[in-house]
């Protein structure tokens, strides 16, 4: 495994900065097994760049102590690379380019950054699995070494009352100064009764927030104002040093939140900042800049269903999650899948086992939206965007959850080319997936939509003739037996699109 560190993420160890701890345990865990840690040899200009000229002259005698990326691949020889990331005359932005290319050529399996203009880019590249913040890194490299126990990993996202929470908590500092009214906010919404999701981090700080608040009104005070109709205000969201994953899992919140009240669009307002950490996840699910109010605060504005009808499905997918479509274009599979997996993929399911992860709502990758599956079945006919059912085998017999593939790969059995593919959609440890590797791998990228309403049992699927017997292996229905499933599961239709 060859990780590319970025250049702030050297200047953070080298500097003795705030971050040293998260950066020690990070960079012992990598050294204790062996990864190889790469620089980019643009990183050496970067360094030169850096204002502050005695941390520069500190940091470039350190430099030659890193494994420098080897003939490193070539951005401007590449014309669809630079359709993504056009050439540009700003020296940054260029060793940017440099440093993502060397992810997208596959130079490397992993790139550490802390420039979230990094992790924005590489979204538009489909390389954001891939690309890890320091707190991403530091939390999954744990995890696949098996750095953490199961009953030392803190509780999970809570719903709680904002009277119970601490504003005088640092946490909130970065609000206040965005916002002079934050504290009689705060205190109104408190004696209101209010709720809010949070996280906290291992040493009882706050890591996460999030508020969300049902109107029913315009927006008058933005150009161009907004029409009054119904929208969920995302009116606090804030993720620190739980890394992307929990905002994943708060967005997913905000859009089943959305889903139970029967609102369709979901916004948010925002000073946008330098090196901004909100903009990457809001983007990868479909927000986009739709208007600004007079002192520069821009709304941002997610639709759950297309205002018109002719989207691509592509669009569809992107913009729209979780819209998703399903006509006769695309493939619809049955996947059997085993209890235990089946926890770790869909911890959040009614169905799975949550006595085994000790706390009900534990955060990990099995409670958000994107996902992995691997398997060993020989299955070579799946594609991008068509649609997979989980069936949970033996113990349950019946489909319990819908998902859209994003991308597939056959008979993968190298684990380090495994762990590359699915990047932080990873449920895996190392020993699993060495062990999964020593057979061809069936590699499944998704995204989970919906778990079915109604259940669609084996006696069901019998019945109807979807399928003769027990699903061994990966099979494929017809367009008329999907339907079938989707009735009986209770699918909203105004979420599909044919």
């Amino acid at each position: 495994m060859r990780i590319l560190i970025d250049t702030n993420i050297l200047i953070y160890r080298e500097d003795n900065s705030e971050l040293n701890k998260e950066l020690s345990e990070l960079f012992n865990i990598l050294n204790e097994n062996n990864v190889q840690l790469l620089v980019h040899p643009a990183s050496r200009l970067d360094i030169c760049n850096d204002y502050n000229t005695e941390r520069q002259k500190i940091i470039l005698s350190k430099l030659s102590t890193y494994s420098q990326l080897e003939s490193p691949p070539n951005p401007d020889l590449d014309e669809i690379f630079r359709k993504i990331i056009p050439k540009s005359l700003n020296t940054n932005d260029e060793i940017d380019a440099k440093l993502l290319y060397a992810v997208y050529r596959d130079a490397v399996s992993f790139f550490i950054t802390n420039d979230n203009k990094l992790l924005d880019k590489s979204i538009k590249l489909n390389i954001s699995d891939r690309v890890f913040n320091l707190y991403e890194a530091n939390n999954y490299f744990k995890r696949y070494f098996k750095k953490i126990d199961i009953d030392t990993v803190p509780p999970g996202i809570k719903k709680i009352p904002l009277y119970n929470i601490d504003v005088s908590d640092t946490f909130f500092d970065s609000l206040k100064e965005d916002y002079n009214e934050f504290n009689d906010w705060f205190k109104k919404k408190s004696e209101e009764g209010k709720d809010a999701w949070v996280y906290y981090n291992e040493d009882g700080t706050l890591g996460a927030f999030l508020m969300l608040k049902e109107e029913l009104e315009s927006i008058s005070d933005a150009s161009p104002a907004l029409p009054c109709e119904k929208r969920v205000k995302i009116s606090t969201l804030k993720v620190t040093t739980a890394g992307l994953k929990i905002g994943e899992l708060f967005i997913k919140i905000a859009i089943e939140f959305s889903i139970k009240k029967n609102i369709h669009e979901i916004y948010l307002t925002h000073y946008d900042k330098e090196n901004d950490s909100l903009l990457p996840l809001i983007h990868n699910y479909g927000f986009y800049h739709l208007s600004t109010k007079g002192n520069d605060e821009k709304i941002y504005v997610k639709r759950l269903i297309p205002l018109k009808v002719d989207v691509s499905p592509e669009d569809i997918l992107q913009k729209y999650y979780p819209s998703f479509y399903d006509g006769i274009k695309c493939r619809k599979f049955i996947i059997p899948i085993k209890q235990h997996y089946h926890n770790l993929l869909f911890q959040d399911c009614q169905f799975s086992d949550q006595s085994l992860f000790h706390f009900s709502n534990l955060v990990i990758e099995g409670n958000a939206i994107k996902k992995a599956y691997l398997s060993h079945f020989n299955s070579k006919k799946i594609r991008k965007s068509d649609i997979v059912l989980f069936y949970l085998s033996k113990t349950h017999k019946m489909i319990t959850a819908l998902g859209v593939v994003d991308d597939v790969f056959y008979d993968v059995n190298d684990s380090n080319e495994i762990i590359k593919i699915i990047g932080k959609r990873s449920v895996y440890n190392r020993s699993e997936i060495e062990e999964i590797s020593k057979k061809k791998t069936l590699i499944i990228l998704f995204k989970w939509h919906f778990y079915f309403n109604n259940e669609i049992s084996y006696d069901f699927l019998i019945k109807e003739g979807i399928i003769n017997g027990p699903p061994q292996s990966i099979t494929e229905i017809d367009h008329r037996s999907y339907l079938k499933i989707k009735d009986k599961g209770g699918i909203d239709y105004g979420f599909t699109f044919d």
